[in-house]
């Protein structure tokens, strides 16, 4: 599914710090565009790449977070350290 689709939805469903459930992580877009809106997010999937592929794309996203709004410091959660 398109980001700025998950977007759309995820604002119109949620607030920021709410939670956001996603069952069927597949290759992260829900989680990376729940970070992204400054909600906290949940995701899994059952597929063996799933780990490698969602840890890069996650990290990529709060690198561009950073530089976007020039954050200092920004949380990472524990799984990506």
């Amino acid at each position: 599914m398109p980001e700025n689709l998950l977007e759309r939805i995820i604002k119109a469903s949620s607030n920021e710090s709410d939670l956001v459930l996603d069952p069927f992580g597949g290759t992260g877009t829900t989680a990376a565009v729940a970070k992204k809106l400054n909600r906290n997010y949940i995701t899994m999937d059952t597929s063996k790449t799933y780990y490698e592929v969602i840890t890069k794309r996650l990290k990529g996203k709060i690198e561009e977070i950073k530089r976007n709004k020039n954050i200092e410091q920004l949380q990472t959660p524990t799984l990506f350290d």
